[in-house]
Order: C-alpha cells, then sequence, then structure tokens
C-alpha cells in the first residue's frame, strides 16, 4: 500500500483556464474601490480597511462554446431570461 498523499493539481475548467485576474479590487463597504495591482496588496488593504477582496478580468470569462450555448438556448426566445442572457453575452464581449 502507498502512503503517497499528493495530488495532481485540479485542471482549470476551460471557463477559467487563461482568465486570471490581471489587478484585484478591495470593496469597503461604503461604495468606494481601492485597486491593488497583485492579490497579496489587495489582502493587505483589506485588512487595514475591513473590505472585500474581488478580482478584475482584462477579458471575458466565457469560453466561445459558453457563448455559443447561451447564443443557442434563447434563439427566437424573448423571455425575461432569454433577454438576460443576451445582455451578458454583450458585456462579455
Amino acid at each position: 500500500m502507498s502512503n503517497d498523499n499528493t495530488q495532481e493539481p485540479a485542471t482549470p475548467s476551460p471557463a477559467s483556464a487563461g482568465s486570471q485576474p490581471v489587478a484585484w479590487a478591495v470593496f469597503d463597504g461604503h461604495d468606494r474601490m481601492h485597486l491593488a495591482p497583485g492579490y497579496s496588496e489587495a489582502e493587505s488593504c483589506a485588512e487595514d480597511i475591513g473590505g472585500e477582496i474581488v478580482p478584475l478580468y482584462r477579458k471575458p470569462t466565457l469560453t466561445d462554446e459558453e457563448r455559443e450555448a447561451i447564443e443557442r438556448a434563447v434563439l427566437g426566445d424573448d423571455s425575461f431570461h432569454a433577454a438576460t442572457l443576451r445582455s451578458l453575452l454583450e458585456r462579455t464581449k
């Protein structure tokens, strides 16, 4: 029996592959956002002001396949949910 308790690192999902944060923000609870170039700086800021850390992305977080699936799902659908999904696609372009 092997005593090796190590595990291979998890493979990122297609949605998260290649979409690493380029910066971080810290919300202070008073509708103010403090920008940080790295996570450690964001952690320090969050400790100082008691805020919430949020990643900021440069590129959309949806893959082409995910976009296509949403587009097909809402094709010809005029419901509120379809309109919401169309709006999501527009924001991530």
